[in-house]
């Protein structure tokens, strides 16, 4: 286990019920989400449009081009970018082919 693994996001793999992306960080808890978050908007060169933090779940609304796509986070259920549409769906799917290592 090498020191820059802990350092960045990895995709575990896609939902395809839902088209979801999962996503891991060795880091990543409730208090620390909103940076790591941060610094995945960055290295997945996402633009932040609205945060939105309840009692159990982050939900922040992205922008991938001109794709609308969201991120979530449950202490309980993990990390995920979901789409509402067939647009975001397909954007979801190119940015897995294209993290996926």
């Amino acid at each position: 286990m090498g020191t820059s693994m802990s350092l960045s996001w990895q995709l575990v793999g896609m939902d395809e019920a839902s088209g979801a992306l999962l996503l891991t960080h060795p880091d990543l808890d409730w208090d620390n989400f909103p940076a790591l978050a941060i610094s995945l908007l960055d290295e997945w060169e996402l633009a932040l449009l609205q945060q939105d933090s309840g009692a159990d779940r982050h939900s922040w609304q992205l922008t991938f081009e001109e794709s609308r796509i969201w991120l979530h986070f449950e202490h309980h259920s993990g990390c995920w970018l979901s789409a509402d549409d067939e647009e975001g769906r397909a954007t979801l799917r190119w940015l897995s082919r294209r993290y996926k290592d």
